[in-house]
């Protein structure tokens, strides 16, 4: 989903949905850099959970729910920044649209596959957890990703293991992503024939 030159996971999370597989890992990608002097150094452009399902058919499609508009639009007003607004698709529900943008090349298809009930769960999803996520349907493959940090590494749940407030989350995100996975496996199954 973007560039990166190191990539490291851990934490492999595997199995099957509807017969699609599902991989759910800590994942750390950097971008390798050189300061004035030559010296090499690397910053993160990703540390979070990430999550992948094959979908069982293809969408030839991309499809890509963004953080909303609030911080793209006070970009826009710089003169170097270019939104790709064109693939911005427009929905019929203002509650999703006050937390997400939707991009997809493929309006129609994208409007057939986001349902009501996703759209709903995506955002008491967001509402509940106050976190953010992104998400997004490439041909056939399904992410999802936090950029939570190394919030799952096991010194960090060690350290908090009687935090119910912490394993709680650590419990809603795992589901949230095997539930709305779930629905969008179905969808994309009765869309595409």
């Amino acid at each position: 989903m973007d560039y990166y030159d190191l990539y490291s996971s851990e934490d492999l999370i595997q199995g099957k949905l509807d017969d699609s597989q599902f991989y759910l890992a800590e994942v750390l990608t950097q971008i390798e850099r050189k300061d004035n002097k030559g010296n090499t150094y690397y910053d993160t452009s990703f540390s979070g959970l990430f999550n992948d399902v094959k979908l069982l058919k293809n969408t030839n499609c991309y499809i890509k729910f963004r953080k909303d508009k609030v911080n793209r639009s006070i970009l826009s007003k710089l003169p170097f920044f270019s939104s790709n607004d064109k693939d911005k698709i427009d929905l019929d529900s203002p509650e999703f649209e006050q937390y997400f943008d939707v991009f997809s090349d493929n309006r129609m298809l994208t409007m057939q596959i986001l349902t009501l009930d996703i759209m709903q769960k995506i955002v008491d999803f967001k509402r509940e957890m106050a976190m953010d996520f992104e998400i997004s349907i490439i041909n056939q493959d399904l992410f999802i990703r936090f950029r939570c940090g190394k919030m799952f590494e096991a010194g960090s749940v060690n350290k908090f293991s009687l935090d119910k407030d912490l394993l709680y989350k650590y419990y809603r995100i795992l589901s949230f992503c095997l539930e709305v996975s779930d629905l969008f496996i179905k969808s994309v199954n009765e869309v595409i024939l």
